[in-house]
C-alpha cells in the first residue's frame, strides 16, 4: 500500500514523502526535498533545515536513513559543508551532485528511508543496509583516475567490481541500479559509453544475459573528475527473482545503438515488487527521438514510455514511490513544473537542472516505484 504525503515544512521547505508499506508490515520511505528559490536563506541554513526534515520523518517512522542525495549548486564547495552538517549523524550513503534545481535554488535533497533495515558501513566505504530477508550495498561518489572519460569509467566499475567481490557479490549477479554523472556531458558521453561497455564486456555483461538499470545524465562531481557513479546491488534475492522491462512496442533495446544498460528492472523482494525505471526520455521504438524542439510533448512521450514499462512490471504511475526529472534547459522549469501539476499532480517529484545524453533531447525522467507482489 502506498500513500503521498505532501506538506509545506516552512516558507523555505516543500516536502513530498511517500510510504509504502509490504505485507509483513515493512516501509519503505522516500522523502523529497525541495527549497522555494526566492528564499534569500543562505546554504548552510537550508540544508540544516531539511537535515531536520529527514530526521523528523525517520523518528516518526521509526526508520533508519539509508541514501541521502544531494543535488546542488558547486558540488566541489558545498560537499565539505554537507559533510560537517552530517558528522554526528547516525550512518548513510551519502551523494553530492551538481545538479541545481531547475528553478533556481541552491538545493534539493532525496533520503530513502526503511524500517526494519539496519545501517553499517563496510571497512571499504559501502554502506550495507541489512533488511529481514536481504541486504542492499551502496556505494556513492565512485570516482576513478583515468587518461580520459572513457578510462575513468572502466576503472570506476573495475574498482566497483572489486568491492562487491569482497562480499561475494558480482557486477552480473549483484548490482541492479547504476547512475554514471558524466561532466560535460555532450562531448564525454560517448567516453563514459565506451568504458562501461568495456567494462560489461570485462564481466560478462551481454543482450543475451542482462545489462543493469541506469542513469546516464549530467552533472559534476565533488573530486573534478569526467565521471562519477552511484549504485546499488542486492545480496539474498535469486536470480529468478529479478526480471527486466522492455516496452519493446514503445522503445528498442538500449545495445541496438550500442549503449548497453536496461530500459527498467522489477525485483522481487520477499513481501514486495520494487521497479527501477532507467533514464527514460522521448524516444520511439526504432531509438528515435521524438516531438524534436517541444519540451511539452517530449514530456507526453516520456510518461507514456514510463507507464508502459510499470505495466509490464504489473504497476502504474500511482506506485511511483519518487521521480526525478531532468531538465536540459533550466528556462523550461515553469511550464514543465506546471505541466506535472496538470497532468501527474500526485506525482513526487524533483525537477533538476542537468542535460540529457542527447542534445536534441530536452526532458528524461527516472523513478523507483513498490507494489504488492502480483
Amino acid at each position: 500500500m502506498l500513500s503521498l504525503h505532501k506538506q509545506i515544512i516552512d516558507r523555505r521547505i516543500k516536502a513530498e514523502k511517500t510510504i509504502f508499506t509490504a505485507a509483513d508490515g515493512e516501509k519503505e520511505i522516500h522523502v523529497l526535498l525541495s527549497a522555494d528559490h526566492n528564499s534569500a536563506t543562505d546554504f548552510p541554513s537550508l540544508l540544516a533545515a531539511m537535515l531536520k526534515v529527514c530526521d523528523r520523518q525517520a523518528a516518526q517512522e521509526n526508520a533508519a536513513i539509508i541514501l541521502q542525495r544531494f543535488f546542488v549548486t558547486d558540488a566541489a564547495n558545498r560537499q565539505a559543508v554537507i559533510l560537517n552538517a552530517l558528522k554526528n549523524k547516525p550512518l548513510r550513503a551519502v551523494s553530492i551532485v551538481e545538479q541545481p534545481p531547475a528553478d533556481g535554488s541552491e538545493i534539493a535533497l532525496w533520503a530513502y528511508l526503511s524500517t526494519g533495515a539496519s545501517v553499517s558501513k563496510t571497512k571499504e566505504g559501502m554502506i550495507i543496509a541489512e533488511h529481514r530477508q536481504y541486504t542492499q550495498f551502496w556505494a556513492t561518489n565512485l570516482t576513478a583516475n583515468g587518461s580520459e572519460e572513457r578510462e575513468e569509467t572502466f576503472n570506476i566499475f573495475r574498482r566497483y567490481s572489486d568491492l562487491l567481490a569482497t562480499h561475494g557479490l558480482t557486477l552480473r549477479a549483484g548490482c541492479r541500479r547504476t547512475w554514471l554523472f558524466v561532466s560535460d556531458i555532450d562531448r564525454r558521453y560517448s567516453g563514459m559509453i565506451r568504458g562501461r561497455n568495456d567494462a560489461f564486456d570485462r564481466e560478462g555483461l551481454t543482450a543475451e544475459t542482462h545489462f543493469i538499470a541506469s542513469t546516464g545524465i549530467a552533472g559534476n562531481n565533488p573530486a573534478g573528475k569526467s565521471v562519477m557513479m552511484d549504485a546499488v546491488a542486492y545480496k539474498g534475492i535469486a536470480e529468478d527473482k529479478i526480471h527486466y522491462l522492455y516496452a519493446a512496442n514503445r522503445m528498442n533495446r538500449t545495445s541496438d545503438y550500442g549503449v548497453r544498460f536496461e530500459r527498467g528492472t522489477a525485483i522481487d523482494l520477499p513481501q514486495s515488487r520494487l521497479e527501477y525505471i532507467s533514464g527514460t526520455a522521448s524516444i520511439d521504438n526504432k531509438g528515435q527521438i521524438v516531438a524534436t524542439g517541444d519540451v511539452l510533448r517530449q514530456a507526453e512521450r516520456m510518461m507514456g514510455n514510463v507507464e508502459a514499462l510499470l505495466a509490464e512490471a504489473g504497476c502504474n504511475i500511482g506506485d511511483i514511490q519518487q521521480s526525478l526529472v531532468y531538465l536540459r534547459n533550466a528556462d523550461d522549469y515553469f511550464k514543465v513544473a506546471e505541466w506535472f501539476d496538470n497532468r501527474y499532480p500526485a506525482l513526487p517529484r524533483l525537477i533538476l537542472h542537468a542535460p540529457v545524453c542527447r542534445t536534441d533531447w530536452l526532458i528524461e525522467i527516472e523513478c523507483m516505484a513498490s507494489a504488492a507482489k502480483p
